[in-house]
């Protein structure tokens, strides 16, 4: 396996593909890459690596761009893929990155960052032993920090190995194989590892479905069972005793064999299920209207998009196929918003039927920079139109509301710098009166 197919695996990004759009967080996935390789390559002793993992810590959430859990312990990876000279101590709000040529451009201080990530995972394993590496993964950068915590590396991509080895020497064995598989088995519940499909009688299922189907199988052997089980009682009555006492202990055998089956994929399903409930939720929570449900990022949104302009028109020339278009516009001082390739409307029917539709098609291409709506006064790009084909519907008075889904919600500080407040974020846009 390729180190591209194996960070595929890991967060379900194609590094290929996001090397073609020049946003922010593109770099920031070829940075993580980078960091990856690296590590598939040279670190010594036994270890497994998850990636973009989210773990809840005080009623929310944190991303951890990389963590690996080594025979040593954890190692916690803050990866910034940022070029110029970085200036910074560790015991600083906020470090510089300068530049020659343009502007510095100031940043949170990644050590207190990554320090929050610790700390998260310190709530699920709080005895472990947990490290902190900052890896600036950029090629052209240079390195001006101070920093005097122990259990702390800040350094860049070419000696990244380097650092994290004079760490390992230090340490003691802390876990066998068998701990390192546990914990990765646990963690990959907030990894996006979670959402891949599973091939079952050679069909392709999600997680989800295939423990459903596991439970409907276990049903139907159990059933089958029952009739066999039946069929052999009946024809116990026409052999001898001794016939009889040989069948019912064979009966016994094959009964408790069974028990014992369902017994082990029930329990397998059961310890899935908890890992799942959450994404069942989210996928509930797509199709319904948005004053239906409370949720805190669909509030994020309110007071930062106004949505104007909204027109309904059928075209008389295809069947059941409406046209949509409205106005996006930022409102807000310091918050923006960014469209993604996983972008859809949800369309809400008079007649009962919810139906789902991409932004982007082949015919109206994603593109990061010029879907993203930024305050506005400070920057430029804070509105954009959009524009949809609703198939399926007989008229425009049939729909009754639409609403677009997979939002990011970003805060933009004085310094230029845009961090990721919410993802996954709907939008009201049109609700029928």
């Amino acid at each position: 396996m390729t180190d591209k197919e194996t960070y595929k695996n890991l967060t379900s990004i194609d590094i290929d593909e996001q090397s073609m759009i020049q946003d922010e967080r593109a770099v920031g996935y070829k940075g993580e890459f980078l960091v990856l390789s690296e590590l598939l390559h040279n670190i010594q002793g036994n270890c497994k690596i998850l990636m973009n993992l989210n773990i809840p810590i005080n009623n929310t959430t944190t991303e951890i761009d990389l963590v690996m859990i080594h025979e040593r312990g954890f190692f916690i990876f803050e990866v910034k893929h940022y070029k110029g000279t970085i200036y910074g101590k560790s015991t600083d709000k906020n470090w510089t990155q300068y530049f020659r040529t343009q502007s510095n451009v100031t940043f949170p201080n990644p050590i207190k960052q990554n320090g929050h990530h610790i700390k998260a995972i310190k709530n699920l394993f709080p005895d472990s032993p947990v490290r902190s590496v900052v890896v600036f993964s950029n090629h052209e950068v240079k390195l001006n920090v101070e920093n005097d915590i122990s259990g702390v590396a800040v350094c860049t991509l070419n000696n990244l190995i380097n650092s994290i080895n004079r760490q390992i020497l230090s340490m003691d064995k802390y876990y066998t194989p068998e701990q390192i598989d546990d914990i990765f088995n646990q963690l990959t519940a907030f990894s996006p590892i979670r959402e891949k499909n599973v091939t079952y009688n050679d069909t392709e299922l999600t997680f989800y479905d295939y423990l459903q189907q596991l439970q409907k199988d276990a049903e139907t052997r159990e059933t089958s069972y029952e009739i066999k089980s039946r069929n052999l009682e009946e024809k116990e009555i026409h052999i001898e005793k001794a016939s009889k006492i040989k069948t019912i202990i064979s009966l016994l055998i094959a009964s408790i064999s069974v028990v014992a089956c369902i017994a082990i994929v029930f329990s397998s399903y059961s310890s899935f299920e908890n890992m799942y409930v959450n994404k069942v939720k989210e996928f509930e929570k797509t199709y319904q209207r948005i004053d239906e449900i409370d949720d805190e990022a669909i509030n994020n949104a309110k007071g930062i998009i106004k949505v104007s302009d909204v027109k309904l028109n059928k075209i008389s020339d295809l069947k059941d196929t409406v046209n949509f278009s409205c106005k996006l516009t930022n409102i807000a001082e310091k918050y923006g918003i960014a469209l993604n390739k996983n972008s859809t409307y949800i369309v809400l029917t008079k007649d009962g039927q919810t139906l789902e539709y991409p932004i982007f098609s082949n015919s109206f291409r994603y593109n990061g920079y010029t879907h993203k709506l930024n305050p506005k006064g400070n920057y430029s790009h804070y509105y954009c139109n959009l524009v949809g084909t609703f198939t399926q519907i007989s008229s425009a008075d049939n729909i009754e509301y639409i609403k677009i889904t997979n939002v990011t919600v970003t805060s933009f500080g004085n310094n230029g710098i845009t961090n990721t407040v919410s993802e996954g974020v709907h939008i009201e846009l049109y609700k029928n009166n």
